[in-house]
């Protein structure tokens, strides 16, 4: 499994939300999870969902206290209900912390 490629791509996106950070840029939208990537391994799915709720989780409370807005762009349908809450929870900025 490509394990160590999707960590590499998160330490990309922490590295672009930094830079967003500095440049006072206030709206990412990134790419996550195409409908392409269901057709992978069930075991490589659940990788993926936990590596992205576990790294949105890491930058969700400093990206609320800069003022970068997390939107949350296309079906999450198929993702586990636990990611679905996060995004929610994410995507309203009058909450800025997060019990799990």
């Amino acid at each position: 499994m490509p394990q160590a490629g999707y960590l590499t791509s998160v330490g990309a996106l922490k590295f672009v939300v930094d830079m967003c950070r500095k440049w006072g840029i206030q709206v990412l939208t990134f790419f996550a999870f195409s409908s392409d990537n269901w057709l992978r391994p069930k075991v490589e799915v659940d990788f993926l969902m936990r590596l992205l709720e576990n790294t949105l989780k890491d930058e969700v409370a400093s990206m609320s206290r800069d003022e970068i807005q997390v939107s949350i762009i296309g079906d999450v349908s198929k993702i586990p209900q636990s990611l679905r809450d996060f995004i929610t929870h994410c995507e309203n900025p009058i909450l800025v912390t997060y019990k799990s």
